[in-house]
C-alpha cells in the first residue's frame, strides 16, 4: 500500500479502530496484555508519546492513569476520533493529538516513554525507511526511557481474519484484499 492509501484506509476504518480492542476475546486479551506490560514498564509519571495511536484507546488509558499524552497518527480521521474519545472520557486536557508520520515525527520534545503499538511500523516496508522510523522513536524519547514497539505480522493478520470469519462475531474479511497488496 502507498502512504496515502494507508491514511485513507484508516480514515475509512473510522470508529471500528476504537471498537476493535473491545470487540472479542482475542482483542480484549491483546489490550489487557499490552496495558499490563505498559503498567509494569512505564515510568511512574511523565509525558508519553503515542505514535500510531489511531483512535486513542491507549492514549485515553494512559491519560486516565495520570500521564500527559501526545498522540500522533497518519490518519486525520483517527486523530479526530482520538480527540473526541479523550474528551468523552474526561481526559481531553491531558491528551494532545496531531497528524504525523512515524518516519518524520516533527516533534522536538523529549518524552518519558514512547509506545508505537500495532500498525505504524507494520506499514513501513522499506528497510531504510524502517531504520529512519526507529531512529525517530529514539530521537524523541529521553535517554534510557522506554520505547515500546509492536507490529502486525501479515500472515498472522490474515490467519486470524479467516479464523474469525466462521464465527458469529463481526469479522473483517473485507480487509483481506488490502492486506494482500504488498509493495514490490
Amino acid at each position: 500500500m502507498r502512504d496515502d492509501d494507508i491514511a485513507a484506509f484508516y480514515d475509512e476504518y473510522g470508529e471500528r479502530e476504537w471498537e476493535r480492542l473491545d470487540r472479542d476475546f482475542h482483542h480484549r486479551l491483546e489490550f489487557e496484555v499490552t496495558t499490563e506490560y505498559l503498567t509494569e514498564h512505564l515510568p511512574d509519571s511523565g509525558h508519553v508519546l503515542d505514535v500510531g495511536g489511531a483512535s486513542g484507546r491507549y492514549a485515553v488509558w494512559l491519560a486516565e492513569r495520570g500521564y500527559d499524552v501526545t498522540l500522533v497518527d497518519v490518519s486525520g480521521r483517527q486523530v479526530d476520533i482520538a480527540r473526541e474519545k479523550a474528551h468523552e472520557h474526561g481526559v481531553g486536557e491531558r491528551v494532545t493529538t496531531q497528524q504525523g508520520d512515524v518516519r518524520a515525527l516533527g516533534l522536538d520534545g523529549q518524552f518519558d516513554a514512547t509506545p508505537c503499538l500495532g500498525g505504524a511500523l507494520s506499514h513501513v516496508l522499506d528497510e531504510g525507511e524502517l531504520e529512519s522510523a526507529v531512529g525517530e522513536l529514539r530521537r524523541v524519547t529521553r535517554l534510557n526511557a522506554p520505547v515500546f514497539v509492536s507490529v502486525m505480522g501479515l500472515l498472522a493478520s490474515v490467519t486470524r481474519m479467516l479464523r474469525h470469519a466462521r464465527t458469529t462475531e463481526p469479522d473483517e474479511t473485507e480487509l483481506l484484499p488490502d492486506l494482500a497488496v504488498c509493495r514490490a
